[in-house]
C-alpha cells in the first residue's frame, strides 16, 4: 500500500485511483470450446442484484442454452441479410440511451468478426481490408468498454477457442486473428477461459484468469485489496461481483 497523497487539492478531472477503479464495472472477454457455458455465464448476471437487468446481443444467434429465461433482454440482427451497421445502431442506443441494464453481453466476438468482414468485402480480405475490419471490431469494443468505466456497467463478450500449435507446444487461444487478440488484451480488463471438467464426470466448470502452459488469459486487478484467483472452480459472474466488491 502506497503513502497518502501529500497534497490537500487535486486539478479538476483527478481523482485517486482507488476511486475509479471502485466505480468501474467488470469488462472481459469469456472465451471457450462449445458447450461450455459462456453464454449461460453471463446470463446468471440476472440472477445477481449487481449484475440485472441484462441485455444479450446475439449475434450468434446462439441462445438456445438460456431460452428458458423470461427475465433477460437480447437483441438480434435482422435474420434475413445481417449488416454491421445494425450492431452500430443498438451499440450506439445503449452507449447514449438512458437505459437501466447493468450487464451487457456480446455472444460472440467471434461471429461480430465475420459480420465486420462482410461489411468490408464479399471475399478474401486484402491486408488493408483486415486492417479495416480490425478497426471495426476495435471501436464497438471501446465504445461498450466506456460504459464500464464511465457508468460502472459490466461488458462482456465471448468468443471461441482454439487450440494451436507453437514449435512443440499446444495451447488455447480464442479463435481470433492476432491482431485483434491483441487489441483485446490491450483494452480489456479481462480474458478468461471457460471449461467444463475435463474428465466428463461432473457439470462442474473452471475459469481461468492467467496465462498457464495450457491456456492465454489475464486479469488486471491491483496488488492489494480484494482479489480474483488465476483459476476459480464453480465461477459464476455473481461470484465475480462478490470478490470484486463492485458498487454496481
Amino acid at each position: 500500500m502506497g503513502t497518502s497523497l501529500l497534497t490537500t487539492s487535486l486539478p479538476p478531472g483527478v481523482k485517486m485511483a482507488s476511486e475509479y477503479a471502485d466505480a468501474d464495472g467488470i469488462n472481459m472477454v469469456i472465451f471457450g470450446f462449445g458447450g461450455a457455458g459462456k453464454t449461460t455465464f453471463i446470463c446468471h448476471a440476472q440472477d445477481h442484484p449487481k449484475g440485472r437487468n441484462v441485455i444479450l446481443l446475439d449475434v450468434e444467434k446462439g441462445i438456445r442454452s438460456v431460452s428458458d429465461r423470461d427475465d433477460v433482454a437480447v437483441w438480434r440482427p435482422d435474420k434475413d441479410s445481417p449488416r454491421w451497421s445494425d450492431f452500430e445502431e443498438i451499440v450506439r442506443w445503449l452507449v447514449s440511451a438512458n437505459h437501466e441494464y447493468k450487464t451487457i453481453g456480446v455472444d460472440s466476438l467471434t461471429s461480430l468478426y465475420q459480420l465486420a468482414k462482410e461489411s468490408v468485402t464479399p471475399g478474401q480480405p486484402s491486408q488493408p481490408e483486415y486492417g479495416k475490419i480490425n478497426a471495426k471490431i476495435l471501436k464497438a469494443v471501446r465504445d461498450l468498454k466506456e460504459l464500464s468505466t464511465s457508468k460502472g456497467i459490466h461488458v462482456l463478450f465471448t468468443a471461441h477457442a482454439e487450440e494451436v500449435r507453437d514449435k512443440d507446444e499446444v495451447f488455447i487461444r480464442m479463435a481470433l486473428t492476432p491482431q485483434v487478440i491483441k487489441d483485446l488484451n490491450q483494452v480489456l480488463d479481462g480474458v478468461g477461459y471457460l471449461e467444463v471438467d475435463p474428465s466428463g464426470k461432473t457439470n462442474r466448470r473452471k475459469l481461468t484468469l492467467q496465462t498457464n502452459r495450457k491456456v492465454i488469459a489475464k486479469y488486471r486487478q491491483p496488488e492489494t485489496g480484494p482479489q480474483l484467483a488465476a483459476e476459480i472452480p464453480d465461477a459464476t459472474l455473481g461470484l465475480l461481483l462478490d470478490q470484486l466488491g463492485t458498487k454496481s
